[in-house]
């Protein structure tokens, strides 16, 4: 047995107590959502939130819901500000360990506290994960994984003191299993450490093109692996010029310098790769078809619903959607467009229907509003499978028409499976100057004229009444449409603007809708020299 086997071997049953206690959870959702609430307001009554808020008095879910309010980051920042400047006991009992950065939508990053019990929650889910993947999917076991490693942050403290960003994914793990994870990663973060952002994917693919075993790969959005995957073309001679050097890569140097085309290359290069996990829904599922192509006998296994403020939800194989982590945190369920009144519990969603996000985590976000839209698409015993639809916060408003990320992404899914479109990379921008939208699109084949594509996508988008009647009255521009040859340069033109705002490259989430304070720089990338925008 190689080592890479025994090592996935002993992860795999070190995770199977949690997966057993996972599915009994399944059945019966009400009381392990309770206990869980309950759980967190015991640890957290005597934090400065937890006083404020009469935590100890709090008996039920109607009386917390009655005691704390639905909250977005806004309201929490002052209590993050505190945290940052050095000060205990303000969101938790519990000392804050670091502070994990995202993005936020409108603005610059948001700061995200991380305690232990928030730590452990996510491994609740991640363990569920392995033992279920490995289980199913033997093959998996039998070599090293790329896990998704893009430049760390530099080390970077807050005023008081705390440490900014995990260095790695695996630092989410607990201990015994990051020991493990580091000796079957293919790359480590250390390797990527000094890497700079415009070499990641020729990095990558540089140090994985000798990773002949590898037979997982973990990234976030599927563009990082299709546009690492492309460098190979791109980058022939360099590579060529690294296998030359080494003794031991005459079969690498004859797969990367023959003509078979790039999904045999691949093939070749990692013979054991079994599955690829990344997004797969919301505006990510416009990138699967490409990752298909490239590794067309590969399992795609969709990630659940993972933020940096909380684990939601856990990739099963076999079934649709992905498990609401009912023992990760205490959910709550707000229907699209529905008052605060009518927020539900996990156990009162209804198939078919889509709701919004809200979660209350041993980290110290209580009733914090993610904004992530879901639709349910069945259950596991009682437990709900959800399927991520977008974000409900991501919304542009030019002239009062406020199109939403989910909205957009659905009627332009709509539009291009009418128009029988392959493989395409989409994105809306939004223009302010004309004021308007403008539709980029790029595909492997144009089956229909670009304003056939228009129309359709114009139609779908007028199901918003808003915006139909913006155009109608002339506030708002009809329609723009702009072809690109290259389906890499639309995902390159979003990416790289978000990559100068210091997001890292490995965790830029795909979008449709092109945000505001990105949209002129995007608009300047892609639009022919001389076009009137």
């Amino acid at each position: 047995m190689s080592l890479s086997r025994l090592l996935n071997t002993a992860w795999m049953l070190s995770c199977r107590r949690a997966h057993t206690a996972f599915l009994k959870a399944t059945r019966q959702v009400q009381l392990t959502q309770t206990s869980l609430l309950r759980q967190i307001l015991n640890r957290n009554r005597d934090c400065r939130f937890g006083r404020r808020h009469d935590f100890a008095s709090i008996q039920d879910i109607d009386q917390f819901r009655s005691s704390v309010p639905l909250a977005g980051y806004s309201e929490f920042e002052p209590d993050i500000e505190d945290i940052c400047a050095g000060k205990s006991g303000i969101l938790t009992s519990e000392a804050v360990r670091l502070l994990e950065p995202t993005s936020g939508t409108t603005s610059g990053r948001r700061l995200i506290p991380y305690t232990t019990s928030l730590q452990q929650q996510f491994q609740r889910g991640i363990n569920v994960w392995i033992a279920d993947l490995f289980s199913h999917r033997p093959a998996v076991r039998q070599g090293r994984a790329y896990w998704s490693v893009t430049p760390a942050i530099e080390n970077e403290t807050t005023p008081g003191g705390l440490r900014i960003g995990f260095a790695e994914d695996t630092e989410y793990l607990h201990p015994i299993a990051q020991k493990v994870a580091r000796r079957l990663l293919a790359i480590t973060a250390k390797q990527m450490l000094k890497v700079d952002q415009k070499q990641i994917f020729y990095e990558t693919l540089r140090r994985l093109i000798h990773v002949r075993d590898l037979s997982l790969i973990s990234v976030w959005s599927p563009t990082f692996l299709t546009t690492m995957a492309h460098r190979l073309e791109v980058d022939s001679e360099r590579i060529h010029h690294t296998l030359r050097k080494l003794d031991d890569s005459r079969n690498l140097l004859e797969i990367v310098r023959s003509n078979r085309p790039l999904p045999d290359k691949l093939r070749a290069i990692w013979p054991q790769l079994a599955v690829i996990s990344c997004w797969a829904d919301g505006s990510a599922a416009y990138h699967i078809p490409q990752l298909q192509a490239l590794f067309p006998d590969i399992e795609i296994q969709p990630k659940g619903l993972v933020s940096t403020e909380a684990f939601v939800s856990i990739p099963l194989v076999n079934c649709q959607g992905s498990a609401l982590a009912i023992q990760s945190h205490f959910f709550e369920f707000q229907p699209v467009d529905g008052a605060d009144s009518s927020v539900r519990l996990a156990h009162e969603l209804i198939e078919g229907h889509q709701y919004k996000v809200i979660v209350t985590t041993g980290g110290g976000l209580y009733r914090y509003q993610t904004q992530d839209v879901v639709s349910i698409v069945g259950s596991i015993n009682e437990t709900p499978l959800i399927q991520f639809c977008g974000r409900g916060d991501q919304t542009i408003d030019l002239v009062g028409e406020k199109l939403a990320e989910f909205f957009v992404e659905d009627a332009v899914r709509n539009a291009l499976t009418e128009s029988r479109l392959r493989n395409p990379r989409v994105l809306l921008v939004p223009d302010a100057k004309r004021p308007g939208y403008r539709l980029f699109v790029s595909c492997s084949q144009l089956v229909v004229p670009a304003l056939e594509i228009r129309d359709a996508v114009e139609t779908r988008l007028s199901d918003n009444p808003y915006y139909k009647h913006a155009v109608q009255v002339g506030q708002l521009s009809p329609l723009s449409i702009t072809i690109v040859e290259h389906p890499g340069k639309l995902v390159q033109a979003y990416e790289d603007q978000l990559a100068l705002s210091g997001v890292r490259r490995g965790d830029i989430k795909p979008t449709i809708l092109v945000p505001r304070q990105y949209a002129d720089r995007v608009l300047k990338r892609l639009l022919p020299s001389g076009t009137d925008n």
